[in-house]
């Protein structure tokens, strides 16, 4: 993962931080059996690998409250793109049965986002502002 970051002071305790940031998953799951359930529930799955790439931009707004002790609550807005990557398709088999595939759905696209946030902290705190 990256991200850069940079926090602006408006007025008073008021500021605004534009962030853009990306990521990359990778998961590598191994084969497996599941038992106990009988011929109709018992499983042969085969692994299967999935990746994802990401990136997304957001605009912070938000303000600060005191400044020993501190509360900072946040407005995040912004947009979120998967522009790479898939989930591998399971493939598994019912004790003496025949193979079947479930076929996993695209992650390509994107969205907008929003959320709120509430950070507290202390002077022995890792994040100071």
């Amino acid at each position: 993962m990256w991200a850069v970051a940079y926090e602006q002071k408006l007025f008073g305790s008021y500021y605004i931080r534009p962030e853009i940031s990306g990521d990359y998953l990778y998961l590598g799951e191994g084969a497996h059996k599941e038992t106990g359930g009988g011929a109709g529930f018992d499983l042969d799955i085969a692994s299967r690998v999935s990746s994802q790439a990401s990136a997304q931009a957001i605009l912070v707004l938000g303000t600060q409250f005191g400044t020993q002790n501190w509360i900072r609550p946040e407005l995040r807005i912004g947009y979120r793109e998967v522009f790479a990557g898939d989930v591998g398709d399971t493939v598994a088999t019912f004790t003496g049965g025949s193979p079947f595939v479930l076929v996993a759905d695209p992650l390509t696209g994107g969205w907008a986002t929003i959320g709120f946030s509430l950070k507290a902290g202390t002077p022995y705190s890792l994040h100071r502002p």
